[in-house]
């Protein structure tokens, strides 16, 4: 896995600002997504 991209990094910053849980795990799932599927892209 590479450095974070500017949205992933900002999608973080949202999940540590996050009151509600539901909300924490959305930008935490969307970042975590992102990796996972640029790192199968490099796995080909």
């Amino acid at each position: 896995m590479t450095g974070l991209s500017e949205d992933a990094k900002t999608h973080l910053e949202q999940a540590l600002q996050a009151n509600e849980a539901s909300e924490k795990d959305y930008h935490i799932r969307n970042v975590l997504q992102a990796h996972v599927a640029s790192d199968a892209d490099l796995d080909d």
